[in-house]
């Protein structure tokens, strides 16, 4: 059984943040947006944002 192409996506980049001590974070409002929390004190690190730009930040 293959997993979604998406799924894997949001599990890679979720794994990156935790090293990083982030958390990504689903918005609730939009299953389009993202944040980046800390992963210490739950500190918003970077607004809500598509997936992408979360990723690109990541990348930085």
């Amino acid at each position: 059984m293959t997993q979604d192409p998406t799924a894997l996506r949001i599990e890679f980049l979720s794994a990156r943040a935790g090293r990083l001590g982030y958390e990504l974070v689903q918005q609730r409002s939009s299953a389009d947006l993202w944040q980046l929390l800390d992963a210490e004190d739950g500190d918003t690190v970077l607004a809500t944002l598509p997936l992408a730009d979360v990723e690109k930040w990541l990348n930085q």
